[in-house]
């Protein structure tokens, strides 16, 4: 990073969008839409260590930092449970919504949360258990997690960013952020309480294409922080 020098390259399976850095064993691990699995790569040699088949399309990952890795399936809707030392699959929980993309994770609890269609589903990551399905905005994508608020946030297209809380009545929607429209790709800074989300004006739709292209010169940052 200080001279923006390169200074290796790892190949990996095909359609690599996922990508976490698991702490506990010192591995990056590339997560590979079209391979349908995982490339485990040392972090110390730049060298793959391995592939792992997930059984499905994979999404957004999630590592908490003691040897174990979360990973949204989106076309199963399920999260499967990894353990980075062997690598492999030690659980599979089933959703009970569909489309899961985005992925966070309390750690310090072992709770994971997925933001699908309609919903943020609440998974306790020991047991597979489905904690929650608090509703959501539409066109969900990211997800974050804020320990010290004890809070978990879904960027939606629509644009909000549906608040998740634990309250006396269970996981709910405890709030509604308004942003834009497309700011859907999110960056959560747990240190400072601040969120910055990615977001361009869309152009008129095109035939065949899932979403309208964007027009150009109209990429921002939208930044949502705490009042005060």
């Amino acid at each position: 990073l200080k001279t923006l020098k390169v200074i290796g390259s790892v190949p990996t399976s095909q359609g690599p969008d996922g990508i976490v850095w698991d702490p506990a064993t010192q591995q990056i691990v590339s997560f590979n839409g079209r391979g349908s699995d995982a490339t485990f790569i040392d972090a110390k040699t730049l060298t793959a260590a391995g592939t792992l088949a997930l059984g499905g399309r994979p999404e957004f990952p999630a590592a908490d930092g003691k040897g174990f890795i979360f990973d949204n399936i989106e076309n199963t809707s399920e999260v499967v449970k990894i353990n980075a030392r062997t690598r492999k699959i030690v659980g599979r929980f089933k959703l009970t919504a569909e489309g899961p993309s985005g992925l966070a994770i309390d750690a310090r609890n072992d709770i994971t949360y997925s933001t699908c269609d309609g919903a943020m589903v609440v998974v306790d990551g020991k047991t597979g258990k489905v904690l929650g399905a608090p509703k959501i905005g539409d066109g969900p994508d990211a997800a974050g997690y804020d320990s010290k608020l004890g809070l978990a946030f879904s960027s939606n297209g629509s644009g909000t960013i549906s608040v998740i809380g634990k309250t006396k009545m269970g996981y709910e929607t405890v709030e509604t952020i308004q942003t834009v429209p497309t700011a859907r790709t999110m960056a959560l800074d747990p240190d400072r309480h601040i969120i910055y989300l990615a977001a361009a004006k869309s152009g008129p739709a095109v035939a065949g294409q899932r979403r309208a292209p964007s027009l150009p010169d109209t990429f921002e940052i939208v930044v949502v922080a705490r009042k005060g």
